[in-house]
């Protein structure tokens, strides 16, 4: 199908005429407030990786003092009991300011993973070391006997009182019934 001038000019005639019109060119405007907050902005991310980079010292006594500190915080901001849970961990500072967190499964660690960015900075500023690091190493926690039977129960209590074998015979009783 050819198509005649007549339909293009229709066409034409119908389109948008927004579209055709040239768009207006604005002038960008400046606030002079905003080149002080981010100046402001910039001078705390400084201050901040200043202390990063610090290599201050520390011992077991200030870490223990921050990690309660940050314990603290995190629970002020209503944060998981998990989260809290790995933390109070036993820890070990090692040299080059490693901390070694002694976790007890996978799942701990995949909660240390999803704070450790936050918990990692605020350890590298408060104790003003850029060197502070954690690892966390999974130790297998030996997996107490449990006393399910009554013959288990009375073999613990001898264990701990030798005492309970000589009353058991001389008053002949009987642990099972």
């Amino acid at each position: 199908m050819a198509s005649s001038p007549k339909t293009g000019n229709n066409l034409s005639k119908k389109a948008n005429p927004d579209l055709l019109k040239k768009p207006k060119r604005e002038t960008p405007s400046i606030n002079l407030n905003s080149f002080t907050e981010e100046e402001e902005a910039k001078e705390e991310v400084k201050e901040e990786t200043k202390d990063i980079q610090l290599r201050e010292p520390f011992d077991e006594q200030k870490l223990k003092t921050v990690w309660d500190q940050y314990c603290e915080l995190r629970k002020s901001q209503n944060a998981s009991e998990m989260e809290l849970l790995v933390l109070s961990k036993p820890r070990k500072l090692l040299d080059d300011f490693l901390v070694e967190l002694y976790l007890s499964s996978p799942l701990e660690t995949s909660i240390l993973e999803r704070a450790e960015l936050e918990f990692v900075k605020y350890m590298r500023i408060n104790l003003k070391n850029g060197g502070f690091k954690i690892k966390a190493i999974i130790k297998e926690v030996a997996a107490k006997d449990k006393l399910y039977t009554d013959r288990d129960k009375y073999e613990f209590m001898v264990k701990q009182n030798p005492n309970l074998k000589k009353l058991k015979d001389e008053l002949g009783l009987d642990f099972e019934f």
